[in-house]
């Protein structure tokens, strides 16, 4: 349940958390909260399930682990 405050960073396991994802950030009632976040990516091919996140704002983890993954936070 999203608490009407601008989300920061999501992290996404799987192409379909990223689809439903971008789904969410297109809902015109959703949008400006998602209008800075940070999107963390276990993979490319989860990355590229977010078609139109723009890819300044999208983070690929180097190998597929959640070490790598969290990583990305870090840095």
């Amino acid at each position: 349940r999203l608490s009407g405050q601008p989300v920061e960073a999501v992290l996404l396991y799987s192409a379909k958390a990223a689809a439903a994802m971008q789904a969410l950030t297109e809902r015109p009632a959703l949008r400006d909260l998602f209008e800075e976040t940070w999107f963390f990516a276990l993979s490319g091919r989860i990355a590229a399930a977010l078609e139109t996140v723009a890819s300044e704002k999208l983070r690929v983890a180097p190998e597929p682990s959640e070490e790598a993954l969290l990583e990305l936070l870090r840095t």
